[in-house]
């Protein structure tokens, strides 16, 4: 049985530390885990999202090669 241990790779967090970007080293995906209700405690259910280099570039810039 195959083992998919470290598949997602942090590669960075937004500013207000809300949402996290993660690599998917097996086919070069990025997705983002976000807690967009923010205001409730804990950050509300998370969500996590396919991302288009596009769609990271500009809020995970420091992160992103370009």
């Amino acid at each position: 049985m195959p083992q998919n241990k470290n598949k997602f790779v942090e590669v960075g967090r937004s500013e207000s530390d809300w949402a996290v970007l993660y690599l998917d080293k097996s086919d070069g995906r990025y997705w983002e885990l976000s807690f967009p209700s923010g205001c409730q405690q804990g950050g509300g259910a998370p969500i996590l999202e396919s991302r288009t280099l596009g769609e990271v570039t500009d809020k995970y810039r420091k992160y992103v090669p370009e």
